[in-house]
């Protein structure tokens, strides 16, 4: 593969919501972008987009991965990767199988390479709990919690061994454009643009929601780190805000469309109460702080959704 201008960027996760948006912002900066992508893969969120190398091969194969390194020569790796949260659809195996033995064929490729990783864990590796900072015990309370971490701790102790460098951020809840149709703000606006009742849990439970393009802002910002060594950072905005509070700006906003019938789903077995961030060491270390208040932020992916209703609908 020739590549020309910029770094070199190789992008896992590539074709998720965090990870199309991220692959946007590189090429904008002059980046060269390769993205690892499993065959079969929804790759709509990439569709007309220039300038991307799509690298077919699987996180969970190891000669794929190393020919994938093999291939793009990254000065940085964003290893955003990962089996999702919510809908909790995945089996044990196929969470340890995606996360922690992806992290291990990642490392392994990497061995005598100068490429720096940037990794997005998740909040969901602290168990429920307000402010938490990185320095908190981790607890995680479910299994995509629990190889987040696993996960986490391999690609920390790569770095630490080798004298590389790492940035681990942990994600709280990025919303915006192209999310998935399942997720909560989505699920929401699409459900009003239908005319139909939003039907949710008594939605008490809070979020730490934080805006896409300041996910991309962080993201960016630990792709430019160079020191050696390991830095961890929440990413979130420090403020809970309840499931009932999102649902209802979301329809104030849309002008009150539909009803919001809280209570009309049970809660799922393994929900966290309350998960939010303490977010003093992303600004401390990184100079990172969101932009996008939450109003403005959920205004733009209404309208983003309006616009993209159709293609929205059909994103995975």
């Amino acid at each position: 593969m020739t590549m020309s201008g910029g770094r070199s960027v190789l992008v896992t996760g590539g074709t998720g919501h965090v990870g199309a948006c991220l692959c946007r912002r590189l090429l904008t900066g002059g980046d060269r972008v390769a993205v690892l992508s499993r065959p079969g893969a929804d790759r709509s969120r990439l569709s007309g987009v220039d300038g991307i190398a799509i690298l077919n091969g699987s996180l969970t194969e190891a000669r794929s991965v190393a020919a994938a390194v093999d291939a793009a020569a990254p000065d940085v790796v964003f290893h955003l990767a990962g089996t999702p949260f919510n809908p909790p659809t995945h089996s044990l195996a196929d969470h340890v199988q995606v996360n922690v033995n992806g992290a291990a064929n990642l490392v392994a490729a990497l061995q005598g390479t100068p490429a720096r990783v940037v990794y997005t864990s998740s909040a969901a590796i602290y168990g429920p709990g307000p402010a938490l900072r990185e320095d908190r015990l981790l607890a995680p309370g479910t299994w995509v919690g629990a190889v987040k971490a696993a996960a986490g701790m391999i690609l920390e102790a790569n770095a630490r061994m080798s004298g590389g460098t790492l940035t681990e951020l942990r994600l709280f809840t990025p919303f915006g454009p192209m999310e998935r149709p399942g997720r909560l703000v989505p699920s929401v606006i699409l459900a009003a643009l239908d005319g139909r009742p939003v039907r949710t849990t008594a939605g008490l439970q809070r979020r730490d929601f934080v805006f896409i393009d300041d996910v991309v802002d962080a993201l960016m910002r630990a792709g430019g780190r160079t020191q050696p060594g390991v830095l961890i950072a929440n990413i979130g905005s420090g403020t809970g805000v309840s499931v009932r509070e999102m649902v209802s700006l979301i329809l104030r906003l849309m002008g009150d469309p539909v009803p919001a019938e809280f209570g009309a789903l049970p809660s799922r077995p393994d929900e966290i109460p309350e998960i939010t961030a303490d977010i003093s060491a992303a600004f401390r270390l990184l100079g990172w702080r969101p932009q996008t208040d939450l109003e403005t932020g959920v205004a733009q992916t209404i309208a983003w959704f309006r616009t993209h209703a159709e293609f929205a609908r059909r994103l995975t």
